[in-house]
Parts: C-alpha cells; sequence; structure tokens
C-alpha cells in the first residue's frame, strides 16, 4: 500500500505492486547478503520488510514526498485495517492484487480531506482534534 501511495505517475493507484517488485525497485540490499547463516529454512524476502517499510515511510513522512503525505498516510491506514478486518470474515473476498483504490474514489477522499484540513485551519486547529490529532501522521 506505501509503495502504491508513493507512485506519482499512477493517479489511479488502483494495483499493487508485487513484494517481489518492490524489492527490485527499492531495495539496495541482496537478501543472501542479509540472511542469518543459521541454517533455519525461511523465505529471505522478509528481510527486506523493514527496509521496504523505512524507505517509504521516511518518503511519507519526512517531506521526500511532497505535500499530501498525511492524506496518504491516513488512506494507506484505512485500508490495511479494511484488509486486516477483511481476512478475518471468511464471506470477505481480497484480490490482493488491488489496492482497493480508484481514480474516482481517490478523488473523492481527496476533497473530504482537503474540506477538513480547511474547516481545522479555520478553526484554530479544534474542527480535526489538535495537535494530537495530526501528531499521528508523523509515523504510520
Amino acid at each position: 500500500m506505501m509503495q502504491a501511495a508513493l507512485r506519482k505517475n499512477d493517479y489511479q493507484r488502483e494495483w499493487l505492486a508485487s513484494f517481489d517488485k518492490c524489492i527490485e525497485q527499492d531495495s539496495v540490499y541482496d537478501a543472501d547478503e542479509l540472511m542469518l547463516r543459521s541454517g533455519a529454512e525461511y523465505d529471505t524476502r522478509i528481510l527486506h520488510l523493514p527496509l521496504l517499510w523505512k524507505k517509504y515511510h521516511t518518503q511519507l513522512t519526512k517531506g521526500q514526498f511532497g505535500f499530501g503525505g498525511g492524506f496518504w498516510i491516513a488512506m494507506i491506514r484505512e485500508a490495511t485495517h479494511e484488509r486486516l478486518r477483511g481476512g478475518k470474515d471468511n464471506r470477505y473476498v481480497l484480490d490482493g492484487a488491488r489496492s482497493g483504490w480508484d481514480g474516482e474514489y481517490i478523488e473523492e477522499r481527496s476533497e473530504g480531506w482537503n474540506e477538513d484540513v480547511v474547516m481545522d485551519a479555520d478553526s484554530g486547529g479544534n474542527f480535526l482534534g489538535g495537535e494530537e490529532h495530526w501528531r499521528q501522521f508523523a509515523v504510520l
């Protein structure tokens, strides 16, 4: 979800990149070099998770992503919670390759986000809950 949010040239962000694609494009390490030599059998790709998370998180929260990082953090949180809730429901069918976002959904959510930000600014920061509300966007 984080990688999809950071794709500036993909307005729809409808499809998620595979874990292998994220590793290939965004990890600078070779998993075999990172692998612990304990003899345990496991998928060495998991060693990339903290590296990818740190890279994407930094881009979203430290201004490297530019204006709108807070919006995407909120979108990622919501989509992640939805996936976790859905995974517990046997009736829920998850299309793992889709983000759950499309251009219309992003535009609708963005307009609502912008309206809330303006209302918050007009109310001196009290509309959304003040500093406590905005602090949550410093970390994903």
